[in-house]
């Protein structure tokens, strides 16, 4: 049977200057855009961020409390809150609150199966998930009518991933890249930006051209524009900005990727000010749930609490 270590007697202590650290942290984010429009990702995600670090420590209940808070602002953003959340519920025994969260999962974001079953292996003998396989087929179904596009928009992605993987010369990767890259320009134009599958799709373009100029200007513009309407949160560009940074002078401006050794951050003494502007955690939040060693020439706010956590 899989067990959960055994938590510090101190885990109240710790929760608590927690606490008094995202009192800091999600005060700055507030300041630092006080001049922009909140939008809803404002009040979600430092919910999410409490969440997150209540789990990491122990304080399931706590953690499960808080993704509640959140889902009652943003029911579904995302598989992954969903999935914590399920299982903070899971460590509690509240095995059919964790059901809902799973299913929300599946009906709006259908999540790979491998990331699935590897996310919750540790609770693979609970009965809901034999109930959860058995329900997947009406699942689909729920997810295919929640769309706000056609199915065959999801199709059509689909074969343009498959198409990058079949070049046969040079010429013909130049080819079905500039026909892929127009569809894909129309369609995140027309119904913006689309999860799943077409998440690879974007990356693979982004990242193997090493973020050239032409796929910038293809899609920028449709994503700002969604940005500016709180469609999308403001952190949308933050790991792409950090990709293009590092192809240039091997550093990073916001610390997205946490290989911080081989790709150090720039001006590491306000990275958490840059963060907060564009609405993304401290540093040291990362650092916690990644259980890493902070950047070399990083000092956290409230260091001397958070070192208590660790």
């Amino acid at each position: 049977m899989f067990m959960y270590p055994k938590q510090k007697s101190n885990k109240l202590f710790k929760i608590k200057f927690l606490n008094v650290a995202f009192a800091c942290c999600i005060a700055l984010i507030f300041n630092s855009c006080a001049s922009d429009t909140p939008t809803v990702y404002d009040r979600y995600d430092p919910l999410i961020w409490e969440a997150r670090l209540a789990l990491k420590n122990g304080s399931d209940s706590e953690a499960l409390a808080r993704f509640q808070e959140a889902f009652e602002v943003l029911p579904h953003d995302n598989t992954n809150d969903l999935f914590y959340a399920a299982e903070a519920a899971l460590k509690v025994g509240k095995n059919d609150l964790a059901k809902t969260f799973i299913k929300t999962a599946f009906v709006h974001y259908n999540p790979d199966s491998v990331y699935y079953v590897s996310f919750f292996g540790p609770f693979k003998g609970e009965e809901i998930f034999d109930e959860i396989q058995a329900e997947r087929p009406q699942m689909l179904e729920e997810y295919y009518a929640n769309l706000s596009y056609e199915k065959e928009i999801l199709d059509e992605i689909g074969e343009m991933l498959e198409s990058t993987e079949e070049f046969i010369s040079a010429e013909h990767k130049r080819k079905t890249d500039s026909i892929n890259l127009a569809r894909l320009a129309e369609i995140t134009r027309e119904y913006g930006w689309i999860t799943n599958r077409a998440s690879l799709l974007y990356m693979n373009y982004w990242h193997r051209d090493n973020m050239n100029d032409k796929v910038w200007r293809e899609f920028k513009s449709a994503i700002d524009d969604q940005i500016k309407k709180g469609e999308i949160r403001k952190s949308f560009w933050a790991f792409t900005d950090d990709v293009r940074q590092m192809g240039k002078t091997k550093k990073q401006i916001y610390g997205q990727s946490s290989n911080w050794d081989k790709y150090p951050i720039m001006d590491i003494e306000t990275v958490d000010k840059r963060r907060a502007k564009i609405g993304l955690p401290p540093i040291w939040y990362v650092s916690r749930l990644l259980d890493k060693e902070y950047p070399e020439g990083y000092t956290a706010a409230n260091d001397d609490f958070l070192k208590s956590l660790q």
